[in-house]
């Protein structure tokens, strides 16, 4: 005889159904899940995978203009959140923390990805103060 296949599994939302989520990204390199909830409550949580039922949540932020897409940073430690309203906003993923702000869209943003942000060609090495994702967003 065989024995079942054990299925585990985090118990995050309580409350919460699947349906629910408007987006999750998993940042293997920290072990953090961040989870958009839909409207009308559009809030980005952020937790910390460490064993079944520990699971603490870092942070809870509620998101102007409606969440819509998540992307974590290469290095783990920032979030991009984009909204409804074609705004973008970068979050320190540990402490919530609003590191930038942009308004570039008129459309709702529907996906994100990071770029590299080396030094542009004709740029001197650290010309720039600005922070890497300055250049990849529209002024």
């Amino acid at each position: 005889d065989e024995a079942p296949a054990t299925t585990t599994s985090f118990r995050i939302f309580s409350e919460r159904a699947a349906s629910d989520l408007e987006a999750l990204e998993w940042n293997s390199c920290m072990d953090l899940l961040a989870c958009l909830t839909a409207l009308p409550d559009s809030t980005l949580s952020i937790y910390r995978l460490l064993a079944e039922d520990q699971s603490p949540k870092l942070l809870s932020e509620k998101i102007t203009g409606g969440g819509s897409a998540l992307a974590w940073s290469p290095c783990g430690r920032k979030i991009a959140v984009g909204d409804r309203l074609g705004g973008i906003t970068i979050y320190d993923g540990e402490s919530g923390a609003v590191l930038h702000v942009r308004r570039p869209h008129a459309h709702p943003v529907t996906a994100l990805s990071w770029a590299d942000a080396t030094t542009p060609a004709g740029c001197p090495s650290g010309a720039s103060q600005d922070p890497p994702w300055s250049r990849m967003l529209p002024p």
